[in-house]
Protein backbone atom coordinates (compact mmCIF):
# COMPACT_ATOMS: atom_id res chain seq x y z
CA UNK A 1 0.00 0.00 0.00
CA UNK A 2 1.27 3.47 -0.86
CA UNK A 3 1.45 5.31 2.43
CA UNK A 4 0.80 9.01 2.96
CA UNK A 5 2.74 10.65 5.76
CA UNK A 6 0.75 13.60 7.05
CA UNK A 7 1.61 15.25 10.36
CA UNK A 8 0.14 18.18 12.19
CA UNK A 9 3.35 20.12 11.63
CA UNK A 10 3.51 19.62 7.87
CA UNK A 11 -0.15 20.49 7.27
CA UNK A 12 -0.14 23.72 9.27
CA UNK A 13 0.55 27.15 7.80
CA UNK A 14 3.24 29.51 9.08
CA UNK A 15 2.28 33.06 10.11
CA UNK A 16 4.21 34.35 7.08
CA UNK A 17 2.17 32.21 4.69
CA UNK A 18 -1.06 33.24 6.38
CA UNK A 19 -0.12 36.87 5.88
CA UNK A 20 0.63 36.30 2.19
CA UNK A 21 -2.68 34.46 1.77
CA UNK A 22 -4.44 37.47 3.26
CA UNK A 23 -2.67 39.82 0.85
CA UNK A 24 -3.57 37.59 -2.11
CA UNK A 25 -7.18 37.43 -0.95
CA UNK A 26 -7.42 41.22 -0.71
CA UNK A 27 -5.93 41.57 -4.20
CA UNK A 28 -8.40 38.95 -5.50
CA UNK A 29 -11.31 40.87 -3.99
CA UNK A 30 -10.02 44.13 -5.46
CA UNK A 31 -10.69 42.53 -8.85
CA UNK A 32 -13.92 40.66 -8.20
CA UNK A 33 -15.89 43.20 -6.14
CA UNK A 34 -15.68 46.09 -8.67
CA UNK A 35 -16.51 43.72 -11.53
CA UNK A 36 -19.50 42.41 -9.58
CA UNK A 37 -20.73 45.98 -9.32
CA UNK A 38 -20.10 46.97 -12.95
CA UNK A 39 -20.94 43.95 -15.10
CA UNK A 40 -24.43 43.49 -16.51
CA UNK A 41 -26.28 40.20 -16.23
CA UNK A 42 -26.53 37.63 -19.00
CA UNK A 43 -29.44 35.28 -19.61
CA UNK A 44 -28.55 32.52 -17.12
CA UNK A 45 -28.13 35.14 -14.41
CA UNK A 46 -31.46 36.73 -15.36
CA UNK A 47 -33.07 33.31 -14.99
CA UNK A 48 -31.44 32.94 -11.56
CA UNK A 49 -32.79 36.33 -10.49
CA UNK A 50 -36.28 35.19 -11.45
CA UNK A 51 -35.89 31.82 -9.73
CA UNK A 52 -34.62 33.36 -6.49
CA UNK A 53 -36.78 36.49 -6.53
CA UNK A 54 -39.78 35.15 -4.59
CA UNK A 55 -40.07 32.47 -1.92
CA UNK A 56 -37.83 29.52 -1.07
CA UNK A 57 -40.62 27.18 -2.19
CA UNK A 58 -40.78 28.90 -5.56
CA UNK A 59 -36.99 28.69 -5.88
CA UNK A 60 -36.98 24.94 -5.19
CA UNK A 61 -39.80 24.36 -7.70
CA UNK A 62 -38.11 26.44 -10.42
CA UNK A 63 -34.70 24.87 -9.74
CA UNK A 64 -36.15 21.42 -10.36
CA UNK A 65 -38.59 22.14 -13.17
CA UNK A 66 -37.09 25.14 -15.01
CA UNK A 67 -33.39 25.36 -14.15
CA UNK A 68 -33.17 21.54 -14.26
CA UNK A 69 -30.70 21.54 -11.41
CA UNK A 70 -30.61 20.46 -7.76
CA UNK A 71 -32.36 23.03 -5.56
CA UNK A 72 -29.95 23.78 -2.71
CA UNK A 73 -28.03 26.66 -4.27
CA UNK A 74 -31.19 28.42 -5.39
CA UNK A 75 -32.79 28.03 -1.97
CA UNK A 76 -29.69 29.49 -0.29
CA UNK A 77 -29.52 32.38 -2.75
CA UNK A 78 -33.20 33.15 -2.18
CA UNK A 79 -32.52 33.49 1.55
CA UNK A 80 -29.44 35.60 0.80
CA UNK A 81 -31.41 37.92 -1.49
CA UNK A 82 -33.98 38.39 1.24
CA UNK A 83 -31.48 40.88 2.70
CA UNK A 84 -31.12 42.88 -0.53
CA UNK A 85 -32.63 42.29 -3.97
CA UNK A 86 -30.01 44.12 -6.05
CA UNK A 87 -27.98 42.46 -8.79
CA UNK A 88 -24.74 43.33 -7.00
CA UNK A 89 -25.84 41.69 -3.75
CA UNK A 90 -26.96 38.55 -5.58
CA UNK A 91 -23.54 38.37 -7.22
CA UNK A 92 -21.82 39.05 -3.90
CA UNK A 93 -22.74 35.53 -2.77
CA UNK A 94 -20.51 34.10 -5.52
CA UNK A 95 -17.78 36.66 -4.77
CA UNK A 96 -17.69 35.44 -1.16
CA UNK A 97 -17.72 31.76 -2.21
CA UNK A 98 -14.82 32.33 -4.63
CA UNK A 99 -12.88 34.16 -1.92
CA UNK A 100 -13.51 31.30 0.51
CA UNK A 101 -12.31 28.87 -2.16
CA UNK A 102 -9.06 30.85 -2.44
CA UNK A 103 -8.66 30.67 1.35
CA UNK A 104 -8.95 26.86 1.17
CA UNK A 105 -6.09 26.50 -1.30
CA UNK A 106 -3.21 27.12 1.12
CA UNK A 107 -4.36 24.43 3.62
CA UNK A 108 -4.94 22.10 0.67
CA UNK A 109 -1.44 22.74 -0.70
CA UNK A 110 0.01 22.20 2.78
CA UNK A 111 -1.63 18.77 2.77
CA UNK A 112 -1.20 17.57 -0.81
CA UNK A 113 2.01 19.41 -1.88
CA UNK A 114 4.24 19.78 1.14
CA UNK A 115 7.46 20.08 -0.85
CA UNK A 116 6.77 23.60 -2.08
CA UNK A 117 5.45 26.89 -0.80
CA UNK A 118 1.61 26.84 -0.62
CA UNK A 119 1.57 30.36 -2.08
CA UNK A 120 2.34 28.96 -5.53
CA UNK A 121 -1.06 27.24 -5.60
CA UNK A 122 -2.81 30.19 -3.91
CA UNK A 123 -1.58 32.66 -6.54
CA UNK A 124 -2.37 30.22 -9.36
CA UNK A 125 -5.99 30.04 -8.17
CA UNK A 126 -6.62 33.57 -6.87
CA UNK A 127 -5.71 35.37 -10.11
CA UNK A 128 -6.78 32.72 -12.57
CA UNK A 129 -9.43 34.02 -15.05
CA UNK A 130 -11.54 30.96 -14.22
CA UNK A 131 -11.77 31.94 -10.53
CA UNK A 132 -12.55 35.56 -11.44
CA UNK A 133 -15.23 34.37 -13.88
CA UNK A 134 -16.91 32.15 -11.26
CA UNK A 135 -16.97 35.04 -8.77
CA UNK A 136 -18.89 37.20 -11.27
CA UNK A 137 -21.64 34.65 -11.95
CA UNK A 138 -25.00 34.69 -10.17
CA UNK A 139 -24.91 30.94 -10.68
CA UNK A 140 -23.81 27.86 -8.80
CA UNK A 141 -20.20 27.76 -10.08
CA UNK A 142 -18.33 29.57 -7.30
CA UNK A 143 -20.29 27.67 -4.65
CA UNK A 144 -19.50 24.37 -6.39
CA UNK A 145 -15.82 25.37 -6.59
CA UNK A 146 -15.82 26.00 -2.84
CA UNK A 147 -17.48 22.63 -2.22
CA UNK A 148 -14.89 20.85 -4.38
CA UNK A 149 -12.12 22.43 -2.30
CA UNK A 150 -13.80 21.43 0.96
CA UNK A 151 -14.30 17.88 -0.33
CA UNK A 152 -10.58 17.66 -1.13
CA UNK A 153 -9.74 18.94 2.33
CA UNK A 154 -11.96 16.51 4.24
CA UNK A 155 -11.02 13.60 1.95
CA UNK A 156 -7.37 14.09 2.83
CA UNK A 157 -8.05 14.33 6.54
CA UNK A 158 -10.50 11.44 6.54
CA UNK A 159 -8.93 8.92 4.16
CA UNK A 160 -5.26 9.82 3.65
CA UNK A 161 -4.54 11.06 7.18
CA UNK A 162 -7.18 8.58 8.45
CA UNK A 163 -8.85 10.90 10.92
CA UNK A 164 -12.27 9.34 11.32
CA UNK A 165 -14.20 12.44 12.47
CA UNK A 166 -13.31 14.07 9.13
CA UNK A 167 -15.16 11.24 7.33
CA UNK A 168 -18.44 12.39 8.86
CA UNK A 169 -17.79 15.91 7.61
CA UNK A 170 -16.84 14.53 4.18
CA UNK A 171 -20.14 12.62 3.99
CA UNK A 172 -22.07 15.73 5.01
CA UNK A 173 -20.34 17.81 2.34
CA UNK A 174 -20.99 15.04 -0.21
CA UNK A 175 -24.74 15.27 0.42
CA UNK A 176 -24.60 19.07 0.15
CA UNK A 177 -22.61 18.70 -3.06
CA UNK A 178 -25.06 16.42 -4.90
CA UNK A 179 -27.94 18.66 -3.86
CA UNK A 180 -25.98 21.62 -5.28
CA UNK A 181 -24.68 20.36 -8.63
CA UNK A 182 -24.96 16.84 -9.99
CA UNK A 183 -21.49 16.89 -11.53
CA UNK A 184 -19.88 17.28 -8.12
CA UNK A 185 -20.69 13.60 -7.68
CA UNK A 186 -17.88 12.88 -10.16
CA UNK A 187 -15.41 14.09 -7.52
CA UNK A 188 -16.67 11.38 -5.17
CA UNK A 189 -16.10 8.74 -7.83
CA UNK A 190 -12.64 10.16 -8.51
CA UNK A 191 -11.82 9.95 -4.81
CA UNK A 192 -12.88 6.29 -4.71
CA UNK A 193 -10.73 5.50 -7.77
CA UNK A 194 -7.78 7.29 -6.12
CA UNK A 195 -7.98 4.99 -3.10
CA UNK A 196 -8.03 1.93 -5.37
CA UNK A 197 -5.13 3.11 -7.55
CA UNK A 198 -3.01 3.90 -4.49
CA UNK A 199 -3.94 0.49 -3.02
CA UNK A 200 -5.43 1.96 0.13
CA UNK A 201 -8.04 -0.80 0.35
CA UNK A 202 -8.84 -0.43 4.03
CA UNK A 203 -9.55 3.26 3.54
CA UNK A 204 -11.59 2.35 0.44
CA UNK A 205 -13.82 0.08 2.53
CA UNK A 206 -14.36 2.93 4.96
CA UNK A 207 -15.11 5.23 2.03
CA UNK A 208 -17.80 2.85 0.74
CA UNK A 209 -19.40 2.69 4.18
CA UNK A 210 -19.40 6.50 4.30
CA UNK A 211 -21.07 6.67 0.90
CA UNK A 212 -24.02 4.48 1.95
CA UNK A 213 -25.85 7.23 3.88
CA UNK A 214 -24.86 9.69 1.14
CA UNK A 215 -26.50 7.47 -1.48
CA UNK A 216 -29.64 7.10 0.64
CA UNK A 217 -29.86 10.84 1.19
CA UNK A 218 -29.44 11.41 -2.56
CA UNK A 219 -32.35 9.15 -3.61
CA UNK A 220 -34.93 11.99 -3.86
CA UNK A 221 -32.71 14.06 -6.13
CA UNK A 222 -31.71 11.03 -8.22
CA UNK A 223 -35.38 10.34 -9.01
CA UNK A 224 -35.63 13.76 -10.66
CA UNK A 225 -32.50 13.41 -12.74
CA UNK A 226 -33.89 11.33 -15.61
CA UNK A 227 -36.78 13.68 -16.35
CA UNK A 228 -34.47 16.70 -16.07
CA UNK A 229 -32.10 15.24 -18.66
CA UNK A 230 -34.92 14.64 -21.15
CA UNK A 231 -36.32 18.14 -20.62
CA UNK A 232 -32.88 19.68 -20.97
CA UNK A 233 -32.42 18.22 -24.44
CA UNK A 234 -35.97 18.85 -25.66
CA UNK A 235 -34.98 22.06 -27.50
CA UNK A 236 -31.25 22.67 -27.06
CA UNK A 237 -28.87 19.77 -27.50
CA UNK A 238 -25.30 19.44 -28.70
CA UNK A 239 -24.39 17.82 -31.99
CA UNK A 240 -20.65 17.63 -31.32
CA UNK A 241 -18.62 14.47 -31.77
CA UNK A 242 -16.82 12.76 -28.91
CA UNK A 243 -13.33 13.76 -30.18
CA UNK A 244 -14.52 17.36 -30.43
CA UNK A 245 -15.75 17.31 -26.83
CA UNK A 246 -12.47 15.76 -25.66
CA UNK A 247 -10.49 18.43 -27.48
CA UNK A 248 -12.65 21.19 -25.98
CA UNK A 249 -12.09 19.80 -22.51
CA UNK A 250 -8.34 19.55 -23.07
CA UNK A 251 -8.27 23.12 -24.35
CA UNK A 252 -10.14 24.27 -21.25
CA UNK A 253 -7.78 22.49 -18.87
CA UNK A 254 -4.81 23.94 -20.70
CA UNK A 255 -6.41 27.36 -20.35
CA UNK A 256 -6.67 26.76 -16.59
CA UNK A 257 -2.96 25.95 -16.41
CA UNK A 258 -1.73 28.58 -18.93
CA UNK A 259 -4.40 31.26 -19.35
CA UNK A 260 -4.13 33.06 -22.65
CA UNK A 261 -6.45 33.77 -25.54
CA UNK A 262 -3.85 32.39 -27.94
CA UNK A 263 -3.43 29.13 -26.04
CA UNK A 264 -5.21 27.06 -28.70
CA UNK A 265 -2.07 27.28 -30.83
CA UNK A 266 -0.04 25.79 -27.97
CA UNK A 267 -2.00 22.55 -27.66
CA UNK A 268 0.82 20.31 -29.01
CA UNK A 269 3.34 22.18 -26.85
CA UNK A 270 1.18 21.64 -23.78
CA UNK A 271 1.11 17.88 -24.37
CA UNK A 272 4.87 17.78 -24.94
CA UNK A 273 5.62 19.75 -21.76
CA UNK A 274 3.39 17.52 -19.69
CA UNK A 275 5.09 14.38 -20.99
CA UNK A 276 8.51 15.87 -20.19
CA UNK A 277 7.41 16.76 -16.66
CA UNK A 278 6.20 13.21 -16.05
CA UNK A 279 9.43 11.71 -17.41
CA UNK A 280 11.62 13.87 -15.21
CA UNK A 281 9.47 13.58 -12.10
CA UNK A 282 11.31 12.27 -9.06
CA UNK A 283 10.04 9.48 -6.82
CA UNK A 284 8.45 11.14 -3.82
CA UNK A 285 6.92 10.32 -0.46
CA UNK A 286 4.03 12.48 -1.68
CA UNK A 287 3.22 10.15 -4.56
CA UNK A 288 -0.11 9.19 -2.97
CA UNK A 289 -1.19 12.81 -2.76
CA UNK A 290 -0.18 13.55 -6.35
CA UNK A 291 -1.94 10.45 -7.68
CA UNK A 292 -5.04 11.39 -5.70
CA UNK A 293 -5.19 14.86 -7.27
CA UNK A 294 -4.75 13.48 -10.77
CA UNK A 295 -7.24 10.66 -10.24
CA UNK A 296 -9.93 13.07 -9.05
CA UNK A 297 -9.22 15.47 -11.91
CA UNK A 298 -9.04 12.87 -14.68
CA UNK A 299 -11.99 10.76 -13.52
CA UNK A 300 -14.30 13.76 -13.08
CA UNK A 301 -13.21 15.24 -16.42
CA UNK A 302 -13.77 11.92 -18.19
CA UNK A 303 -17.20 11.47 -16.61
CA UNK A 304 -18.15 14.99 -17.66
CA UNK A 305 -17.29 14.39 -21.31
CA UNK A 306 -19.06 11.02 -21.38
CA UNK A 307 -22.23 12.34 -19.73
CA UNK A 308 -22.44 15.37 -21.99
CA UNK A 309 -21.91 13.18 -25.05
CA UNK A 310 -24.32 10.40 -24.08
CA UNK A 311 -27.13 12.63 -22.89
CA UNK A 312 -26.51 15.26 -25.60
CA UNK A 313 -26.57 18.03 -23.03
CA UNK A 314 -25.64 21.53 -24.25
CA UNK A 315 -21.85 21.88 -24.49
CA UNK A 316 -20.31 22.10 -21.04
CA UNK A 317 -17.86 24.97 -21.48
CA UNK A 318 -16.22 26.40 -18.41
CA UNK A 319 -19.40 26.34 -16.36
CA UNK A 320 -19.48 22.56 -15.83
CA UNK A 321 -15.71 21.97 -15.80
CA UNK A 322 -15.21 24.33 -12.87
CA UNK A 323 -15.97 21.46 -10.48
CA UNK A 324 -12.42 20.18 -10.96
CA UNK A 325 -10.67 23.55 -11.28
CA UNK A 326 -9.11 23.42 -7.80
CA UNK A 327 -7.98 19.76 -7.88
CA UNK A 328 -6.56 20.25 -11.39
CA UNK A 329 -4.53 23.35 -10.45
CA UNK A 330 -3.24 21.53 -7.36
CA UNK A 331 -2.34 18.53 -9.54
CA UNK A 332 -0.38 20.79 -11.89
CA UNK A 333 1.54 22.36 -9.00
CA UNK A 334 2.18 18.93 -7.46
CA UNK A 335 3.50 17.61 -10.76
CA UNK A 336 5.81 20.58 -11.27
CA UNK A 337 6.99 20.27 -7.67
CA UNK A 338 8.00 16.66 -8.36
CA UNK A 339 10.61 17.61 -10.98
CA UNK A 340 14.04 16.29 -9.95
CA UNK A 341 16.14 19.35 -10.76
CA UNK A 342 15.58 23.08 -10.58
CA UNK A 343 12.19 22.63 -8.93
CA UNK A 344 11.98 26.24 -7.79
CA UNK A 345 12.99 27.53 -11.20
CA UNK A 346 10.35 25.37 -12.92
CA UNK A 347 7.62 26.49 -10.51
CA UNK A 348 8.63 30.15 -10.75
CA UNK A 349 8.75 30.01 -14.54
CA UNK A 350 5.28 28.45 -14.76
CA UNK A 351 3.84 30.91 -12.26
CA UNK A 352 5.22 33.90 -14.16
CA UNK A 353 3.86 32.61 -17.48
CA UNK A 354 0.51 31.86 -15.85
CA UNK A 355 0.26 35.31 -14.27
CA UNK A 356 1.15 37.09 -17.51
CA UNK A 357 -1.39 34.97 -19.37
CA UNK A 358 -3.99 35.68 -16.70
CA UNK A 359 -3.39 39.43 -16.91
CA UNK A 360 -3.70 39.39 -20.71
CA UNK A 361 -6.82 37.23 -20.57
CA UNK A 362 -8.51 39.32 -17.87
CA UNK A 363 -7.74 42.58 -19.70
CA UNK A 364 -9.11 41.21 -22.95
CA UNK A 365 -12.27 39.74 -21.41
CA UNK A 366 -13.20 42.66 -19.15
CA UNK A 367 -11.91 45.61 -21.22
CA UNK A 368 -15.46 46.48 -22.39
CA UNK A 369 -16.56 46.50 -18.72
CA UNK A 370 -19.68 44.71 -19.90
CA UNK A 371 -20.97 41.30 -20.79
CA UNK A 372 -22.67 40.51 -24.08
CA UNK A 373 -25.70 42.76 -24.47
CA UNK A 374 -24.42 45.52 -22.16
CA UNK A 375 -27.95 45.65 -20.77
CA UNK A 376 -27.38 48.27 -18.13
CA UNK A 377 -26.14 50.83 -20.67
CA UNK A 378 -28.79 49.79 -23.20
CA UNK A 379 -31.54 50.43 -20.66
CA UNK A 380 -30.04 53.77 -19.59
CA UNK A 381 -29.76 54.90 -23.21
CA UNK A 382 -33.38 54.04 -24.04
CA UNK A 383 -34.74 55.63 -20.87
CA UNK A 384 -32.81 58.83 -21.59
CA UNK A 385 -34.08 59.05 -25.19
CA UNK A 386 -37.57 57.51 -25.26
CA UNK A 387 -41.02 59.09 -25.26
CA UNK A 388 -44.28 57.44 -24.19
CA UNK A 389 -45.92 55.44 -26.95
CA UNK A 390 -42.63 54.00 -28.27
CA UNK A 391 -42.66 50.28 -27.39
CA UNK A 392 -39.43 48.32 -27.28
CA UNK A 393 -39.16 45.30 -29.56
CA UNK A 394 -36.56 42.90 -28.11
CA UNK A 395 -35.32 40.07 -30.31
CA UNK A 396 -34.80 37.27 -29.39
CA UNK A 397 -36.98 36.43 -26.40
CA UNK A 398 -34.15 36.02 -23.87
CA UNK A 399 -32.93 39.55 -24.60
CA UNK A 400 -36.22 40.88 -23.26
CA UNK A 401 -35.59 39.07 -19.96
CA UNK A 402 -32.14 40.65 -19.65
CA UNK A 403 -33.41 44.12 -20.51
CA UNK A 404 -36.19 43.90 -17.93
CA UNK A 405 -33.57 43.54 -15.17
CA UNK A 406 -32.46 47.17 -15.74
CA UNK A 407 -35.27 48.93 -17.62
CA UNK A 408 -37.80 50.96 -15.63
CA UNK A 409 -39.05 53.34 -18.34
CA UNK A 410 -42.48 54.29 -19.66
CA UNK A 411 -42.82 51.79 -22.51
CA UNK A 412 -43.57 48.06 -22.68
CA UNK A 413 -40.86 45.58 -23.65
CA UNK A 414 -42.19 43.25 -26.35
CA UNK A 415 -40.37 39.91 -26.59
CA UNK A 416 -40.07 38.47 -30.11
CA UNK A 417 -41.46 35.99 -30.92
CA UNK A 418 -42.93 35.33 -27.43
CA UNK A 419 -42.11 36.04 -23.79
CA UNK A 420 -40.11 33.39 -21.95
CA UNK A 421 -42.42 30.88 -20.31
CA UNK A 422 -40.92 30.22 -16.88
CA UNK A 423 -43.22 27.24 -16.48
CA UNK A 424 -41.95 25.41 -19.56
CA UNK A 425 -38.21 24.97 -20.06
CA UNK A 426 -38.75 23.24 -23.41
CA UNK A 427 -40.96 25.96 -24.89
CA UNK A 428 -40.23 26.15 -28.63
CA UNK A 429 -42.29 29.31 -29.07
CA UNK A 430 -39.14 31.34 -28.33
CA UNK A 431 -37.82 30.35 -31.76
CA UNK A 432 -38.99 32.63 -34.59
CA UNK A 433 -40.72 30.61 -37.32
CA UNK A 434 -42.26 33.20 -39.67
CA UNK A 435 -42.70 36.97 -40.02
CA UNK A 436 -46.34 36.74 -38.95
CA UNK A 437 -45.17 36.12 -35.38
CA UNK A 438 -43.48 39.53 -35.32
CA UNK A 439 -46.64 41.20 -36.59
CA UNK A 440 -48.64 39.37 -33.92
CA UNK A 441 -46.40 40.84 -31.23
CA UNK A 442 -47.03 44.34 -32.59
CA UNK A 443 -50.76 43.70 -32.87
CA UNK A 444 -50.94 42.62 -29.24
CA UNK A 445 -49.37 45.96 -28.29
CA UNK A 446 -52.44 47.78 -29.64
CA UNK A 447 -52.47 50.62 -32.17
CA UNK A 448 -49.49 50.44 -34.53
CA UNK A 449 -46.86 52.84 -33.14
CA UNK A 450 -45.24 55.44 -35.36
CA UNK A 451 -41.87 55.05 -33.62
CA UNK A 452 -40.48 51.82 -32.24
CA UNK A 453 -37.30 50.85 -30.40
CA UNK A 454 -35.60 47.70 -31.69
CA UNK A 455 -33.07 45.91 -29.48
CA UNK A 456 -30.99 43.06 -30.91
CA UNK A 457 -27.75 41.18 -30.16
CA UNK A 458 -25.31 39.23 -32.30
CA UNK A 459 -26.56 35.89 -30.93
CA UNK A 460 -28.43 34.14 -33.74
CA UNK A 461 -27.63 30.48 -33.02
CA UNK A 462 -27.37 28.30 -29.93
CA UNK A 463 -26.30 24.67 -30.16
CA UNK A 464 -28.73 23.16 -32.70
CA UNK A 465 -31.17 26.12 -32.74
CA UNK A 466 -31.38 28.92 -35.32
CA UNK A 467 -33.23 32.00 -34.05
CA UNK A 468 -33.62 33.32 -37.64
CA UNK A 469 -32.07 36.75 -37.23
CA UNK A 470 -32.17 37.20 -41.01
CA UNK A 471 -35.95 36.82 -41.01
CA UNK A 472 -36.32 39.40 -38.24
CA UNK A 473 -34.02 41.90 -39.97
CA UNK A 474 -35.87 41.45 -43.26
CA UNK A 475 -39.17 42.28 -41.55
CA UNK A 476 -37.75 45.40 -39.87
CA UNK A 477 -36.10 46.74 -43.03
CA UNK A 478 -39.27 46.15 -45.05
CA UNK A 479 -41.63 47.82 -42.57
CA UNK A 480 -39.49 50.52 -40.93
CA UNK A 481 -36.96 53.26 -41.63
CA UNK A 482 -34.14 53.77 -39.14
CA UNK A 483 -34.15 57.13 -37.35
CA UNK A 484 -31.17 56.61 -35.05
CA UNK A 485 -28.88 53.81 -33.91
CA UNK A 486 -26.49 53.21 -31.03
CA UNK A 487 -24.19 50.19 -30.79
CA UNK A 488 -23.18 48.64 -27.51
CA UNK A 489 -21.04 45.64 -26.61
CA UNK A 490 -22.49 42.88 -28.81
CA UNK A 491 -25.85 44.65 -28.95
CA UNK A 492 -27.53 47.45 -30.90
CA UNK A 493 -30.45 49.79 -30.22
CA UNK A 494 -32.38 51.34 -33.09
CA UNK A 495 -35.22 53.84 -33.15
CA UNK A 496 -37.27 53.11 -36.30
CA UNK A 497 -40.24 54.80 -37.97
CA UNK A 498 -43.10 52.96 -39.66
CA UNK A 499 -42.82 53.36 -43.45
CA UNK A 500 -46.62 53.60 -43.74
CA UNK A 501 -46.64 56.57 -41.37
CA UNK A 502 -43.70 58.60 -42.62
CA UNK A 503 -45.75 61.80 -42.77
CA UNK A 504 -47.20 61.50 -39.29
Amino acid sequence: MLKASPTTETTSLTPHVRKLVGISLIAHLCITVPLAWILNTWIDEAYTLNTTGKTVGYAIHQAIHFELQPPLYFALLTLWRGIDHSVFFARLFSVICAAAMVCCVAPLAARYIRTTNPMVAVIAVAFNPAAIWAAEEIRVYAFSGLLSALLLWTFYDGYLAERRPARVLYATLAVIAVYTQYFLGFLLLGAAIALIVTRRFQAFKGFLLTMVPVAVAAIPIAVLLKSQISQGTAVFFNTRTLPDLVYSLYFMLLHYALPSLGIRHLVPLGIALFVVIIIFAAPSTLRVERITLWAISIVSATCLVVIVFVTRQPSFGQRYAFIFFVPFILAIVAQLASVRRHRRLVLAGWLIVMLVGSAVSLFTIYRPMARAGDWHRVADYIMASERPGQPILAFQSENAVNLMVYYSGANPILAVPNPINFNNVGDTSVILRHEGEIQSVLDRAGRSPRLLWVVTTDECHEENVDYHCDMFEKFISKRYVMVQRRDFFRASVRLVRDRLNLDR
